[in-house]
């Protein structure tokens, strides 16, 4: 079935599927069975890793909270405002899209497992416009502190992961209609 499978995968979405005149009715249904498990499996796999994301930035905060004491919630405060502020800049904009527009394809199209996706860094745009806010938004004596920083670093990449992936998601839900509406019409025929 793996040998049948891949080769029915390059054809399959080379073209769409009522163009795929290689493949019977019933291979296509079964091949369409099996992308809409796997865009299943990887939005579940998306989800799990926004979990992870958030406990990892529930244990950052907690640790910030410990060091931080009296100070922690002003911390909070101009770390909350300075997400706010980076995620609502056009660097981060055009990062969000180009992250989406180049991993989204490989789940939905090439499947490719999402912990195989490549990891898209920050330009320098949004680098500068980051370091920008930060400087602009916290005060120099609190970004001196490592616990600070942690704690910046650990919300900024829990928020930017998680706006990437429920982007990919809504995306992948939509894949995942047009197959089953593919295969409610093939099973009405």
């Amino acid at each position: 079935m793996k040998k049948l499978y891949a080769l029915l995968v390059a054809s399959f979405f080379a073209c769409p599927l009522s163009a795929s005149a290689v493949l019977t009715d019933t291979e296509k249904a079964l091949l369409a069975q099996e992308k809409l498990h796997f865009i299943d499996s990887q939005k579940k796999f998306l989800n799990d890793i926004n979990l992870n994301n958030k406990y990892i930035y529930k244990q950052a905060q907690d640790v910030a909270h410990y060091i931080l004491k009296d100070k922690y919630l002003t911390v909070k405060q101009y770390i909350k405002s300075a997400i706010a502020q980076i995620l609502a800049t056009q660097e981060f904009t055009d990062y969000h899209h180009y992250s989406v527009m180049l991993k989204t394809p490989l789940i939905g199209r090439d499947n490719v497992k999402v912990k195989n996706l490549p990891i898209v860094r920050p330009s320098q745009a949004l680098s500068q416009k980051i370091n920008d806010i930060l400087a602009a938004t916290i005060p120099v004596a609190l970004l001196a502190d490592q616990s600070v920083i942690t704690y910046f670093e650990t919300y900024l990449n829990y928020k930017m992961d998680f706006i990437d992936s429920q982007f990919m998601i809504t995306k992948l839900a939509f894949v995942e209609r047009e197959l089953e509406a593919y295969l409610n019409a093939a099973g009405n025929n």
